[in-house]
């Protein structure tokens, strides 16, 4: 059980990777798998976010989020439940076919 009404998204590793592997268990049983050879990493929080960024090893990616989300967990929800489903195609570049 997490807190989420104590603790903010930026505070708790924990709780938003619980969140971003539920929200891609929910996308998986929706869309389809992601692709196998990419792995999903923790989310982060960024000023610029929200947007996924790969690994420069291309065999990865992870979903930026805004730092807004980092205060907020409506915010943190919204934004990494649409990242996940590009996280199901991490292509290099500003869109994937999911758009």
């Amino acid at each position: 059980m997490y807190t989420f009404d104590i603790v903010l998204p930026k505070d708790s590793e924990v709780a938003v990777w619980a969140l971003q592997n539920f929200l891609l268990e929910k996308a998986e049983n929706l869309l389809g798998k992601k692709e196998q050879d990419k792995q999903i990493f923790q989310p982060t929080f960024e000023a610029r976010g929200p947007f996924i960024r790969n690994r420069v090893q291309k065999d990865g990616a992870w979903a930026v989020l805004s730092n807004n989300a980092g205060g907020y967990w409506p915010t943190a929800l919204y934004e990494l439940a649409h990242e996940t489903i590009h996280l199901l195609n991490p292509v290099i570049g500003h869109t994937n076919y999911l758009e």
